[in-house]
């Protein structure tokens, strides 16, 4: 199955789907930290780390493998920090709705100006986005984004 007939039934469920294609020869170990440091954004604006899937074929099944390891050793260190914080008393959810929610179309515009320098094509992601996305879940808080949105 080549990657647009993946991303065909892929969308059909009902899901928020990032796809992007890589550089041939592309080093597995560098897109893996790339792709690290996109999960650990979507965290950081307030998606849930279970609404994130990390999918590939062939290739991109060993770099998903390894930004997976990659995530989850922050993950870990990231649960560390939380249960410090709840220890000193912090409450990190009353500290992000004090900072303001952000919804779907504040994240998704984040990383399209971020693909902007990093693919040949960044007017296909921000067409699928508008097209496809934006009119459905553009204005709903990140934090209200479920497993329904990201699968």
């Amino acid at each position: 199955m080549r990657s647009p007939a993946i991303l065909e039934t892929l969308s059909e469920l009902d899901a928020i789907i990032i796809a992007e294609h890589r550089a041939k020869n592309t080093d597995p170990f560098e897109h893996a930290k790339k792709l690290q440091h996109q999960v650990e954004h979507l965290i950081e604006k307030g998606v849930p780390a279970t609404n994130i899937s990390l999918v590939g074929f062939s290739r991109g099944g060993f770099i998903t493998a390894i930004a997976s390891s990659y995530t989850l050793k922050k993950a870990r260190e990231l649960a560390a920090d939380n249960k410090a914080n709840v220890r000193n008393g912090i409450d990190q959810k009353l500290e992000r709705k004090q900072t303001g929610k952000m919804t779907v179309d504040d994240v998704a515009q984040e990383w399209l100006k971020e693909r902007e320098r990093n693919i040949e094509n960044p007017q296909i992601p921000a067409r699928v986005y508008r097209r496809d996305i934006k009119a459905f879940i553009g204005e709903l808080p990140v934090d209200q984004v479920t497993s329904i949105y990201i699968t």
